[in-house]
């Protein structure tokens, strides 16, 4: 979620149509708060758990797929049945399409056009985890991990999908972050 709060404060702050004006700070007090557009990242995150449980629902983290692209590529196959049509090689040959680099190759086909962008701004910008440990500072990420403990993250996602550690990985809410 803090890599999520970076890229959607660039996001915001970089669009011409209800461009955030404020800075990083003035902005992560209020993505806590859920006093941004669409609201709290944690309500947004519980509003969808309940669907975790169901087998026609598959969760996969941008952390996995950057981590190992080729795994995360088949399990997809494989939860949509494709591994009859698709092989292993299939999957190797389109790895490099899936990759950032990629994307960001060919970005006229990945930037949203639903919006206008200032300055030049590319949507996809770094691809990177672990992004918010070089702009929050020790204290927000503190604040991010009580704000957690306050809200019963843990409990309520136990309650909706029962096992609320492998939730909180799936949701990418782990104690590392």
């Amino acid at each position: 979620p803090l890599d999520t709060c970076i890229s959607f404060y660039h996001h915001l702050s970089n669009q011409n149509e209800g461009c955030y004006e404020k800075g990083l700070n003035h902005f992560f007090k209020e993505w806590m708060a859920g006093d941004i557009p669409f609201g709290s990242w944690s309500d947004h995150l519980l509003s969808y758990a309940p669907l975790m449980a169901s087998d026609n629902v598959m969760v996969l983290s941008y952390e996995e797929m950057v981590q190992d692209l080729q795994s995360s590529v088949e399990r997809i196959v494989k939860f949509l049945a494709l591994d009859d049509v698709i092989t292993i090689n299939d999957v190797k040959d389109l790895l490099p399409t899936f990759e950032f680099s990629s994307m960001k190759n060919n970005l006229d086909r990945f930037q949203p056009k639903s919006v206008t962008w200032r300055n030049d701004f590319k949507f996809l910008r770094k691809g990177v985890i672990g992004n918010h440990k070089e702009r929050l500072s020790d204290a927000q990420i503190k604040s991010f991990k009580d704000q957690i403990e306050k809200k019963r993250f843990h409990d309520k996602l136990r309650l909706m999908i029962g096992d609320a550690s492998e939730g909180m990985r799936m949701l990418g809410v782990c104690s590392d972050d």
